[in-house]
């Protein structure tokens, strides 16, 4: 299984668009995608499952699984992931900032 078979980029492309919005299910894709990315940084709690629809969390399990033989990193497996990656960790950092603050 690969990022590139039609399924999980299927799977990639919706959770990238949700995780592009403003919710709280939008707050709980970056996490994901960013502990995808780079887990050591941004380790993710399986409890945020809890919190997405049931359709966007078989999205995320079709992901986590491709991510465990992949030959390619998330971001190269889409055009300007790079980009879009570092967007979602500044996004994630400014929140993380906030709720330290509070």
């Amino acid at each position: 299984m690969s990022f590139s078979s039609d399924r999980i980029q299927h799977s990639l492309e919706r959770l990238i668009e949700v995780a592009s919005g403003s919710s709280g299910q939008s707050h709980h894709v970056r996490r994901l995608l960013l502990g995808i990315f780079n887990a050591y940084d941004w380790p993710f709690e399986l409890n945020r499952l809890r919190a997405l629809d049931l359709d966007l969390v078989q999205d995320a399990l079709n992901l986590i699984a491709a991510s465990v033989t992949a030959p390619e990193e998330i971001h190269a497996a889409i055009p300007d992931g790079d980009r879009i990656f570092q967007a979602f960790w500044k996004i994630e950092a400014e929140q993380n900032q906030r709720e330290v603050g509070q």
